[in-house]
């Protein structure tokens, strides 16, 4: 069992690198920096059908191996931006596990995003596929949902991400929490890692 453990989601390019790297400079300290296992197990179920209790069951489980260490007081997961619209059922494996969103400006994740040119960026990365979630934003189906622009396309897929996180806070009470971005260094000792 852990002293302390937590989790954390972001929008990208927000810093969450940051708190990971901070977070592993701590030799007592087991940190996972958006781990592929997470999103195998859910894009598996996904595939094969399974139900919401086997796939958090399974969540659990993976979850549960990959903290296994002998050496180790604390343990912390930063997740993949994309996992975001699947906290509800990383949550439900640990429901009592702390965790923060962090957030920033999305006109400056935007800017960041296509820093390298348009096209390159985490939140276009589905635009041929586009989620259902992002559809209902954009009030268009999947094929015309890939021919918006890179800007329009975006700014549905944060906002996907941040409605996704703010229900979450709504219903964790204080288990979870929003950071911003701008005042990530100091939240970094008062909410991610109190005590």
């Amino acid at each position: 069992v852990y002293k302390r453990q937590g989790f954390i989601f972001h929008e990208s390019r927000v810093g969450s690198t940051l708190v990971a790297n901070m977070l592993a400079s701590v030799p007592t300290n087991l940190v996972y920096s958006e781990p592929s296992l997470p999103a195998g197990v859910i894009h598996a179920c996904d595939k094969a059908g399974c139900s919401e209790e086997t796939t958090v069951r399974l969540l659990r489980m993976a979850i549960l191996a990959m903290g296994r260490s002998h050496v180790h007081d604390h343990f912390f997961i930063k997740f993949s931006s994309s996992l975001v619209v699947h906290m509800d059922l990383l949550l439900k494996a640990f429901p009592e596990t702390p965790w923060v969103f962090i957030y920033r400006d999305p006109v400056e994740i935007m800017v960041s995003n296509f820093m390298r040119g348009k096209g390159n960026g985490p939140c276009v990365r589905a635009k041929s596929k586009a989620p259902e979630a992002v559809q209902a934003i954009l009030g268009k189906d999947r094929k015309a949902a890939s021919k918006v622009s890179d800007e329009e396309y975006c700014a549905a897929h944060l906002t996907m991400l941040c409605q996704a996180a703010l229900e979450q806070v709504q219903a964790s009470g204080s288990k979870g929490q929003a950071v911003a971005y701008e005042s990530l260094v100091e939240d970094m000792m008062h909410v991610i890692v109190p005590g």
